[in-house]
């Protein structure tokens, strides 16, 4: 499964936001760009809330026109509520420009994307949370098949019904 990113940005942000579509992609990043056409007869906010859901990461593109937007910060907000990872990317302004909350998170400038991109293209980072875990697991050798937790569950059953 690929990795999903969620670009929320402005239309006068359009050009930026495209290019670091298209770099995602090129890493083999599938991306949803709030700025993208929806499709006639989508409601445009379930789409956008459907994508923010489906999202393992969503950047967040700031620039002097978007840090005060508040359709980027409801996009933002909306993926602080589903607890995913934030990474904004800053153009042309300064950290204190910023809003205080968005300092809060690790941002990039627009410029150093690409090695932001890199750490993205490596296998590892591409995993859902839940393969991670698992693979985490099975290289600590702390991974147990569902089958054999069904027989040690099976066990301890009997073992609990003769001690009853």
């Amino acid at each position: 499964m690929a990795y999903k990113v969620f670009i929320s940005a402005l239309s006068q942000d359009k050009d930026l936001a495209n290019d670091l579509a298209q770099r995602l992609k090129l890493t083999g990043v599938s991306v949803f760009l709030a700025e993208a056409p929806i499709h006639a007869g989508e409601n445009i906010a379930s789409k956008i809330d459907e994508s923010l859901r489906e999202s393992d990461e969503v950047i967040v593109l700031l620039s002097g026109s978007s840090i005060n937007n508040s359709a980027v910060m409801f996009e933002l907000g909306a993926a602080v509520g589903l607890h995913k990872k934030i990474t904004p990317v800053i153009v042309g302004i300064s950290e204190q420009e910023l809003p205080s909350f968005v300092r809060a998170f690790p941002y990039i400038r627009y410029p150093d994307v690409e090695s932001h991109f890199a750490k993205l293209g490596s296998q590892q980072e591409f995993q859902s949370p839940k393969r991670k875990v698992k693979a985490l697991a099975e290289t600590r050798g702390n991974y147990v098949p569902k089958k054999k937790l069904a027989r040690n569950s099976r066990a301890l059953s009997k073992q609990h019904a003769k001690v009853a």
